[in-house]
């Protein structure tokens, strides 16, 4: 427990959310579903989507459905698809974002080498069509 603790303390998303985990189920430590839901809070604020979803998950058994579907919806923007099931059972219709463009960096060099070698046996009167 005390690994997780000092990661959490380094602000790392997945320690924060098996702390959360940890006081939530009483392993390691006492059951605590206020410690549970701050450690949720603070790892779903910095990109954890199972935090996300917990917190989803928590919002939707008190029957706070406005906070389920923000939480679930962040969650889903994530890849949670335990989030999306979520939201359904819900009502809720929920498409999630698309994932921001990478930016792809390449050396016209190198894709040019790659390209000469890879078709440098390739005899293109025997390519069939498909």
């Amino acid at each position: 427990r005390t690994l997780f603790e000092a990661a959490a303390e380094e602000g790392h998303a997945d320690a924060l959310c098996y702390l959360g985990v940890f006081y939530k189920s009483g392993i390691g430590v006492d059951k605590d579903e206020e410690k549970a839901l701050l450690q949720y809070e603070k790892a779903a604020k910095i990109g954890n989507a199972s935090a996300a979803y917990n917190l989803g998950f928590h919002c939707a058994k008190k029957n706070d459905k406005n906070n389920a579907v923000k939480y679930y919806k962040r969650a889903a923007d994530r890849g949670s698809v335990p989030a999306l099931t979520g939201l359904r059972k819900l009502g809720e219709q929920y498409t999630p974002a698309p994932p921001p463009p990478q930016k792809l960096e390449v050396d016209p060099k190198t894709v040019s080498s790659l390209f000469k070698s890879c078709t440098s046996d390739v005899d293109i009167r025997k390519i069939e069509e498909c």
